[in-house]
C-alpha cells in the first residue's frame, strides 16, 4: 500500500536519503519545503514506512502558477503508478490554493525523457517545447578555433566596453527602469544572481554616455571550474551590427587572459525565441563545443472550479 503526504519540519531528519530524490541543484528548495510558509511544498510516496518517491513543487511570481522541479520514484518501485500518485497530489494541492497552471522543464540529456514525457502527456500535460540551447566546452578551444573570437574585438567609433564592476549607480537606475518598463526583457536582466556574478570576465556596452549592452557570466556552484555565460544583450537599435558578438569575443578574451587557469570550462545558453543568437550559436559555437543539448518547456492547466 503506497501512501503519499506532504513533508514537513518533522521530516528534516531525513533530508539525507530525501536529498537522493532529487537534484543536487534543488535540494535548498527541498529544504525550504519543509518549512510551513515557503513557497515551495513536496510530498512522498512511501510503503512500508519508507520514502520510496518524491515530487517537489515551487510557486512562482505570479500566484496563479507553479513550478514542478522533480519528480522521481525510486527504480524498484516504479511502474506501479507512485509517480502519477505523486502529480494528482501535488495538482489537487495547488488547485486548493487557487493555482491555475503548473510548469516543468527538463533537458535532452535527462536518461529518463522518454518516460517523463509518457509520464507527463498521461496526466493531462501539453506538448514540451525548445527553451533554451545549451553549448558547453573548453574555453582555450574556442579562442583557438572559433574565428569570431579576433574578428570581433574591435569596436566602432562611438562604441566603449566597459568592466561591469564600473557600473556606475546612474546606470544601474537607468537600467532598472528599463527592467520595469519592459524595454529590457526581465529575462536578460543583468542584475541576475548578482552574487554569483563573475566579475573578471563580465563586461558592459556603452554607445557615448549610455550602457546599450552586456555580456554578464556567472559562477555555477554545481560546476566550480566553469564560467556560465548566461546575460547577453544589445538593445535592438545596435544588435544588426554584430555588438553582441562582441562582447562575447572580449569575455573569451578575458576568461583566457585571467581566470583560464580557474575556471577552464564555460557554459553558454541562448533562449530559442532569440533566433538570429540560436543561428549563431549552431553556425559558430556548437562546433567548438564538447557538449551541445537543450531544454524543454511543458505546462499543466490546472482544473480551478
Amino acid at each position: 500500500m503506497c501512501n503519499i503526504r506532504k513533508l514537513t519540519q518533522a521530516d528534516k531528519a531525513e533530508l539525507p536519503h530525501l536529498s537522493t530524490l532529487i537534484f543536487p541543484s534543488h535540494r535548498d528548495t527541498l529544504i525550504e519545503s519543509l518549512q510551513e510558509t515557503a513557497d515551495s511544498f513536496s510530498f512522498v510516496a512511501e510503503i512500508d514506512d519508507t520514502v520510496v518517491g518524491l515530487a517537489l513543487v515551487e510557486r512562482g511570481e505570479q500566484a496563479d502558477s507553479a513550478t514542478l522541479h522533480s519528480v522521481f520514484v525510486q527504480k524498484p518501485y516504479r511502474r506501479r503508478g507512485i509517480a502519477q500518485a505523486l502529480l494528482e497530489r501535488v495538482s489537487r494541492s495547488l488547485v486548493e490554493q487557487g493555482c491555475a497552471f503548473l510548469e516543468a522543464s527538463y533537458t535532452s540529456r535527462l536518461k529518463t525523457r522518454e518516460t517523463l514525457e509518457a509520464l507527463l502527456s498521461n496526466d493531462g500535460w501539453s506538448s514540451p517545447w525548445k527553451r533554451i540551447l545549451f553549448c558547453r566546452g573548453d574555453i582555450l578551444r574556442i579562442q583557438s578555433e572559433a574565428s569570431w573570437v579576433k574578428r570581433a574585438q574591435r569596436t566602432s567609433r562611438g562604441f566603449s566596453i566597459f568592466p561591469w564592476a564600473e557600473l556606475s549607480q546612474e546606470d544601474r537606475v537607468e537600467l532598472e527602469a528599463g527592467i520595469e518598463a519592459g524595454s529590457i526583457p526581465f529575462e536578460l536582466s543583468p542584475f541576475y544572481k548578482e552574487e554569483l556574478i563573475q566579475w573578471e570576465t563580465s563586461v558592459g556596452l556603452r554607445y557615448h554616455d549610455r550602457v546599450v549592452g552586456w555580456q554578464v557570466n556567472h559562477l555555477i556552484p554545481e560546476l566550480p571550474a566553469t564560467i556560465r555565460y548566461s546575460r547577453t544583450f544589445v538593445e535592438e537599435r545596435f544588435q544588426r551590427m554584430g555588438r553582441a558578438i562582441t562582447l562575447m569575443s572580449e569575455s573569451v578574451r578575458r576568461h583566457c587572459e585571467l581566470v583560464q587557469s580557474e575556471y577552464p570550462h564555460f557554459l553558454s545558453d541562448v533562449a530559442y525565441q532569440r533566433e538570429a543568437m540560436v543561428r549563431f550559436y549552431e553556425r559558430h559555437l556548437c562546433p567548438h563545443s564538447e557538449s551541445v543539448y537543450s531544454s524543454f518547456g511543458i505546462k499543466k492547466q490546472l482544473q480551478v472550479s
